[in-house]
């Protein structure tokens, strides 16, 4: 159900006890400021982990 909503993970880690790390980044929103109010986007990195059974059993998220 991840993939058919966020599509293909951008990095793929296999875990020590089965299962597979999704990760995923997006942009975020932002912060304009002075001088030239140049636009700085803020990262968001999603992680998804997946046990042996191939169902998702842990998520986080920083930057978001």
């Amino acid at each position: 159900m991840v993939r058919e909503n966020w599509g293909s993970p951008d990095g793929k880690a296999s875990r020590f006890f089965g299962g597979e790390t999704w990760t995923y980044y997006r942009i975020a929103g932002g912060k304009s400021g002075p001088p030239f109010f140049n636009f700085t986007p803020n990262q968001c990195q999603i992680t998804v982990q997946f046990g042996k059974d191939d169902k998702m059993s842990d998520y986080s998220y920083s930057g978001c």
